[in-house]
């Protein structure tokens, strides 16, 4: 028998009030508390990912799509700092990017491929001219 005036544990109904519909309620909150910090996190690994320095030089450098590559010493299209001015200049190529990419980057000519950045300039080989 029921005692009058408790609700049946378990017992829910739209509307209808029960003692499932705290947990109901709490369930809501978890997911919802999950979504903002699943997009939290997502956020900041896209904001450290993007805020690696441009120019940086070394092994890695041209495995991130922001990356400007110095050129060897003495080359005279290390001056150039950015695709525009590399490609205005005869002598130079871009330095092919060498990060992950969903496609297979093309080569394009003297080194700017046309889908895939380049991540800096340099001297064209001799007899390449």
């Amino acid at each position: 028998m029921e005692q009058a005036g408790r609700p049946k544990i378990g017992y829910h109904s739209r509307g209808k009030p029960g003692a499932s519909d705290l947990g109901h309620d709490m369930i809501r909150r978890v997911k919802r508390f999950a979504t903002l910090a699943l997009g939290c996190l997502m956020a900041l690994a896209i904001a450290s990912a993007s805020a690696q320095p441009v120019g940086r030089d070394g092994p890695g450098c041209g495995e991130n799509p922001a990356d400007w590559c110095s050129a060897p010493p003495g080359d005279p299209c290390g001056r150039h700092k950015d695709v525009k001015a590399c490609k205005a200049d005869p002598r130079c190529v871009g330095m092919p990017y060498h990060g992950e990419s969903v496609v297979a980057c093309k080569a394009g000519d003297r080194g700017f491929s046309p889908n895939c950045p380049t991540v800096g300039c340099r001297s064209a080989p001799p007899g390449t001219h």
